[in-house]
């Protein structure tokens, strides 16, 4: 039996693969939901790391993501909000290469709390 899934989801994770709708997806939407499994690892591995990565992120990103991760997730917990802003910015880092010097230098900082959670 075929599965049935929210149409109007561009990308989401199940059964920790990510599914795309290929009629509304972009390589920012994959990005973004491969940002939540990378995360999801460290969050496992290392908590405080990832806090502490989350919050980093969320105190230099762009005032329109914020925003954006408030106006759509003002349900979750601040954490999740964090961690939504992070992959929302990660998607469009990685898709269009579009990101301030500050949120560069975190980025690549996040490849040794990835090591340090291992």
């Amino acid at each position: 039996m075929k599965e049935q899934y929210n149409v109007s989801a561009k990308a989401f994770i199940l059964n920790n693969k990510i599914v795309l709708n290929s009629t509304l997806a972009s390589s920012e939407d994959l990005f973004h939901e491969y940002s939540h499994i990378i995360l999801g690892y460290l969050k496992n591995k290392n908590i405080q790391g990832y806090r502490k990565l989350i919050q980093s992120v969320w105190n230099v990103l762009p005032s329109y993501t914020i925003n954006y991760v408030n106006a759509n997730y003002s349900n979750l917990p601040m954490d999740s909000k964090m961690e939504e802003g992070f992959v929302y910015q990660f998607g469009k880092y990685i898709s269009d290469g579009l990101m301030s010097e500050d949120l560069s230098k975190i980025f690549k900082q996040s490849e040794s709390l990835l090591q340090d959670g291992v």
